[in-house]
Parts: C-alpha cells; sequence; structure tokens
C-alpha cells in the first residue's frame, strides 16, 4: 500500500491543483480547465486517464496530437524487475529490450527480442496503480467539482462511477489482452486492418506482451500522395463503422499514438493497411442502442419523419434536459449525421461541427453535453479521434457508401411521437 507520506504528498498536489482551479475559475473557467486538464495530465496513473476523460467531456484538448498527457517514463532498471517478477516467462525468454519508451497515461512500451526472434512490444503498468486506485479517485471527486458550471447540473458521480469502471478494466492488461484478442476476431473480413497478436503466456495483471507491429504515424502519411492517404482514410473509416454497427465493439481512444499505417503486398487495389494498438480502453454497444443509431441515420438518409427527441431518449439521454432544446434537435441532427446522408464523398475539414452547435445551442450547448450518458461520451471519444484522423489526411471519404455496404437489418417502424403531436416541426430543418 502507498506510505502516509506518499498519500500526504499525493492529497496536497491535489489540494493545490484544486486551489489553483478555483482561483483561476473566478476570472477565467476556460484558463481553470485548461489548468486542471493540464495538471492532472502531469500525475501518473489514475490523474492522467481522468485528464483525457476530462478534456473530452469539458470539450478542451480532445484534437490534441500529444494528448493531454505528458509523464516522465520509469527507469529500464525498474522496468526490467518488474518484469522479472510479475512476467517470469517473458523474463526467461526475452533476450532483449530496448531502453526507449512510448509513455502513455498508465504505463509505458518497449521494444522487445525474444530468444525465438520474435520482436514483441511489452507494456509495462506504472507502480502500485491498483492499490492507490480508491485514493485517487476519492480525490478526483473532489477536484472534478472544479469542472462544468454547476448550473447545468451535470451528472459528475454518474460520470465518475462510469470512469471508475473503464479504469478498473484498463488497469486489467490481463482483460485487456482478451479484449484485443476479441477485437482481432471481429476485426471485418478481407479489410486491410491489423491488430497486433498477444501473447498471454508472456502477460500478466501488469504486463502485455504483444507482436511487434511497426507503422508510420498520421504525421507522416498526411505528407504522402492524395491516393496512399484516401486508402489510409478508407481503411480508418471501414473499421470505425464496421466496429460500430456489426462488432458492437468500439476502440475508444483513437488519439494519433494508438493509429499506424504501413504498407502492405498490394490487394484488391489497395497498398496501405491501418495498424490499431492499445485496446485498454473499448466500449460495448448494446442491441438496442445499436438499432436506435441506425434507424435515426437511415431515416434522415430517407427523409422519413424521426422525432429526435425520442431517439435520443432511447440513447440513454436526459428527457428532462433535452426537453428545452427539443426544437433545436432536429437542426443539430441534420449537421451531425451530414456524412452518413450525402452521397458524394464527405470532407470532414469542412464539416465545422463544433461551430454549428455553437451557433444553434450558444451557452446551451452545456445542457446538451450534460444530458448524454456517460457512454455515449465515449462513443463521440471514439468519433472525434476518428473525424481528426480524417482531417489529418485530408481527404473525402465515401461515408454513406461504406455504411450501406454493411450488413445491417432493415430499420425498424416507431410508434408515433408525443412530441411530434405536439411540435409539426419535429423533423424540422435548419
Amino acid at each position: 500500500m502507498p506510505s502516509p507520506l506518499s498519500r500526504l504528498t499525493t492529497g496536497l498536489k491535489y489540494s493545490s491543483i484544486l486551489a489553483r482551479t478555483l482561483v483561476l475559475k473566478n476570472w477565467n473557467e476556460a484558463a481553470s480547465r485548461r489548468y486542471l486538464i493540464e495538471s492532472l495530465g502531469s500525475m501518473p496513473g489514475i490523474s492522467a486517464k481522468a485528464a483525457q476523460f476530462m478534456a473530452m467531456k469539458l470539450g478542451e484538448g480532445a484534437h490534441r496530437q500529444d494528448n493531454p498527457v505528458s509523464l516522465e517514463p520509469m527507469p529500464l532498471a525498474l522496468v526490467k524487475a518488474r518484469i522479472a517478477a510479475e512476467a517470469p516467462r517473458l523474463h526467461a525468454e526475452l533476450l532483449e529490450i530496448s531502453e526507449q519508451a512510448q509513455v502513455a497515461s498508465l504505463g509505458q512500451v518497449h521494444e522487445g527480442l525474444l530468444r525465438s526472434g520474435e520482436r514483441v512490444a511489452i507494456k509495462v503498468q506504472f507502480p502500485d496503480l491498483q492499490k492507490s486506485f480508491d485514493e485517487q479517485l476519492g480525490l478526483l471527486r473532489q477536484v472534478s467539482k472544479a469542472g462544468p458550471p454547476k448550473k447545468f447540473r451535470f451528472e459528475m458521480e454518474a460520470i465518475l462511477d462510469y470512469f471508475a469502471d473503464s479504469l478498473q478494466r484498463e488497469v486489467d492488461y490481463e482483460g485487456e489482452a482478451q479484449r484485443q484478442m476479441e477485437a482481432a476476431r471481429l476485426l471485418p473480413k478481407n479489410k486491410p486492418i491489423v491488430v497486433a497478436r498477444v501473447y498471454p503466456e508472456y502477460s500478466s495483471r501488469t504486463i502485455l506482451t504483444q507482436s511487434y507491429e511497426a507503422s508510420s504515424p498520421i504525421s507522416r502519411i498526411k505528407e504522402r500522395p492524395e491516393e496512399a492517404r484516401r486508402e489510409c482514410a478508407r481503411a480508418l473509416l471501414e473499421y470505425f463503422l464496421h466496429a460500430v454497427f456489426v462488432a458492437r465493439s468500439v476502440h475508444t481512444d483513437p488519439h494519433p499514438g494508438n493509429l499506424g499505417f504501413r504498407t502492405m503486398a498490394p490487394q484488391d487495389g489497395r497498398n496501405y493497411e491501418l495498424v490499431l494498438y492499445d485496446f485498454g480502453s473499448t466500449m460495448t454497444l448494446t442491441e438496442k442502442d445499436v438499432s436506435t443509431l441506425w434507424n435515426l441515420i437511415h431515416a434522415y438518409q430517407n427523409q422519413r419523419d424521426v422525432v429526435p427527441f425520442d431517439e435520443m431518449v432511447a440513447l440513454g439521454f436526459d428527457a428532462q434536459k433535452l426537453l428545452p432544446l427539443r426544437e433545436r434537435l432536429p437542426c443539430l441532427m441534420e449537421k451531425l449525421l451530414e456524412p452518413f446522408c450525402v452521397d458524394r464523398d464527405f470532407d470532414f475539414q469542412s464539416w465545422n461541427l463544433k461551430d454549428h452547435f455553437e451557433s444553434v445551442l450558444g451557452a446551451d450547448r452545456w445542457w446538451f453535453r450534460s444530458a448524454g450518458p456517460p457512454w455515449f461520451l465515449m462513443l463521440m471519444r471514439s468519433m472525434q479521434g476518428l473525424v481528426h484522423a480524417l482531417c489529418e489526411l485530408k481527404v473525402a471519404v465515401p461515408v454513406k457508401r461504406i455504411l450501406l455496404d454493411l450488413p445491417l437489418e432493415a430499420p425498424k417502424e416507431h410508434a408515433p411521437s408525443v412530441l411530434a403531436q405536439l411540435s409539426p416541426s419535429a423533423r424540422g430543418s435548419c
């Protein structure tokens, strides 16, 4: 367990962050949010992961290339000692391990070489994360009160409970290994998408060993010819749409560090494949949620009458919070679902979704954010990562065509809405 001195030091750091956040909030709300996220992001473990989650919730830094996390790596000697103690079979087979590490919020990754000649990527968790979990989460509950405005009644307890459940899954690398193997099994057939092979025999709750999969980041791919960028963008979109609507299992942390592309032997006219990394953060959608999403999209594609308020409440949105916005929801939905509805290739650089939401909702956009269920935030986090990547690649993609190529069932008809009877313009337009 963490020592009393360690707990005191951590508590004082949280208190300092909270105090400065509250001072900043008195004169600049945006500055206070940025400070809170960046400060938590400099602390290893749960705090850094919370910074990512709060960035998504508060709309701060959602598209930053470097993520709101800046941590110092563990020394290599400590990494080797942890492997020896917690993954002895890996230690016995490990011939080499690189000193350089890629650092994430909960651990770091080193390249290794097994005695068999296989190259592996070894993910090593920071020490004592699970032991300090409850303590840090309790402190985060105090810090989070300095976040969004109280007048919008954010359900922070429900959000933090969901966040805690998600983090409990992320700090269990054996569980992550299972999710990664399942993700590989659920990949669309005959598509250029790669998930690393997991070595369960060389893994544990705090060590994850997988095949080393080299690739180039988006920052390099975006400098390549248009046709190459188009191939990469299509593979990324095929993964996301298949993951949501068919597999119902979605990677929810697709920041640039978790996406890579590489050349492959030509197949069906393609020369590039997508490599997906880090399945610590994933979500499983219910059949009902996917059906509701598909019904809403299909209705807008075919100009059928549909009441967005009803569909969003069916997805778990808070009806009371959405009610004041109900007349503006159709206009929001038209823009939100635009990529799925146009017959041409869609250019996400011209989407301007954020500006549209602000122009339609103004300050009431906080009501919309606070109305959403926690799981929907994770889906939006995944979608934001996708859109950011597609914008970086600077190509238009056939969203509607790829969606309609999926094996989707015909949408179900809904009963007439009470709101539709009250509001003749329920379907509406901008």
